[in-house]
Formats: C-alpha cells, sequence, structure tokens
C-alpha cells in the first residue's frame, strides 16, 4: 500500500497500514526542518501487488489515486511509454526500473532484487 501517512483512517472508519508512506504534518515523525508534508500523494493513493502464478509485478490505482479525487499516477516504462494508471482495480504492469510518479510531484523507482 502507497499513500501519505502510514496509518490512515478510511472513509468507512477502518484503518489502512501504508508500507510505502510520506509523512503528514500530523504524523509525529515529522519534521517541519527537513522538508515540507507531501501533500500531492493521497491517504489511499495506490498498491503493489505480485501475482505468482505470473511472475509479475502490478500496480493498482486506489480511490485516492484516481483523476477525479484530483490525483493522477503515471509509470514511466524503461521502454520510454509513459501510462495513466487512472482506472480502478485495474492491473498496471511493472518492470525492473520503472518510474511511478504519483500525484504529479513524488516519483518512485520500481526495483526487482
Amino acid at each position: 500500500m502507497i499513500g501519505r501517512e502510514y496509518t490512515p483512517e478510511l472513509a468507512s472508519g477502518r484503518v489502512r497500514i501504508n508500507d510505502i508512506y510520506f509523512l503528514a504534518e500530523n504524523d509525529s515523525e515529522f519534521d517541519p526542518l527537513k522538508g515540507a508534508a507531501n501533500l500531492s500523494v493521497s491517504r489511499n493513493h495506490a498498491r503493489i501487488s505480485y501475482d505468482p502464478a505470473q511472475k509479475k509485478y502490478f500496480l493498482l490505482a486506489d480511490e485516492g489515486g484516481l483523476p477525479s479525487r484530483g490525483n493522477k499516477i503515471k509509470i514511466f516504462k524503461t521502454t520510454d511509454a509513459v501510462i495513466r494508471a487512472d482506472v480502478l482495480g485495474m492491473n498496471y504492469e511493472l518492470a525492473d526500473g520503472d518510474q511511478i510518479e504519483l500525484g504529479g510531484e513524488t516519483k518512485l523507482l520500481f526495483q526487482i532484487s
């Protein structure tokens, strides 16, 4: 799971745990002297899953990462193709070296080691 805050609360009241998270101002670890809070990533932005049958990794946009919420996700492939991950529940294949852009500002490098 990828999002803002380690344990954001969902609209349902359930708490989610983000494996990759960006600090918000109300996080205990946040230090304004080290930088600004990342507001371009939603609390529930995306997730990466592995399909053992296909031996492939996939990125899925969560509701908070969709354009209708004012956010977006792009995958910059190693082939120079750019994929917009903007369909809820759709698997977007990831390959080693792909870059994932969240909210138009934050980039993650996807590496398989």
